[in-house]
């Protein structure tokens, strides 16, 4: 079976770390802090285009540091419109999982989701399924979701989402269904894995995670 150390080095059809941007990583205020230290004695420049650019990323920034992906609001399948945080960050494990209902893999690992969503959602874990439109990656056909969700007995919920979501997931793009997106009891992202997966790679992800922390 596939360890923890395996899903960080990237191995195929398990769970990846999740891709992030350098710019992520960089707080405007810091490069704000920096170009103070480098000009200070050349105030000046203070009124340059070096002073527009670090404002520039700091407005730019600024949204993205005081909301993160768990602001996101989607309609689920009655057009009711829920954020993300109503799911994630509240003391369990939430695997998001990007499908649609034309998707022949998102088919064929779905009863798995179901099998531990039950199992797990009273106790450490939930899943909560975000649907697309298959193969276009567009904005799915509500009535077909729905119809889907009630012929294969779906009991988590299930939100209706659109093309360029992954950009707010700050997950990188979507590179196919379906992609499953792992976030800790805390709200943290800390893996994606594009590809089917199983009750059983969750469930090793989940206890292999803690041992490692």
């Amino acid at each position: 079976m596939n360890t923890l150390q395996q899903v960080w080095n990237g191995g195929f059809g398990i769970f990846s770390p999740r891709p992030v941007s350098p710019l992520n990583k960089v707080s405007p205020c810091l490069l704000l802090i920096l170009y103070m230290l480098i000009f200070r004695n050349t105030w000046p420049l203070w009124t340059g285009a070096g002073l527009a650019i670090v404002l520039a990323l700091f407005l730019y920034r600024l949204p993205m540091l005081m909301a993160g992906p768990q602001d996101i609001a989607l309609p689920d399948l009655e057009g009711q419109s829920h954020p993300l945080s109503e799911y994630i960050g509240k003391g369990k494990w939430t695997f998001v999982n990007i499908w649609g209902p034309r998707c022949p893999p998102c088919q064929e690992e779905l009863p798995e989701l179901v099998q531990f969503h039950d199992d797990h959602k009273d106790a450490d874990a939930i899943v909560l399924g975000i649907a697309l439109d298959y193969p276009s990656f567009g904005k799915p056909d509500a009535e077909e979701v729905a119809a889907f969700v009630e012929d294969y007995l779906v009991g988590y919920p299930v939100l209706l989402g659109y093309p360029d979501m992954m950009e707010a997931f700050e997950a990188g793009p979507l590179a196919g269904m379906p992609t499953t997106l792992a976030y800790t009891p805390k709200g943290e992202l800390v893996a994606v894995q594009t590809g089917m997966i199983t009750r059983e790679i969750i469930e090793n992800f989940m206890r292999d995670y803690l041992q490692g922390r």
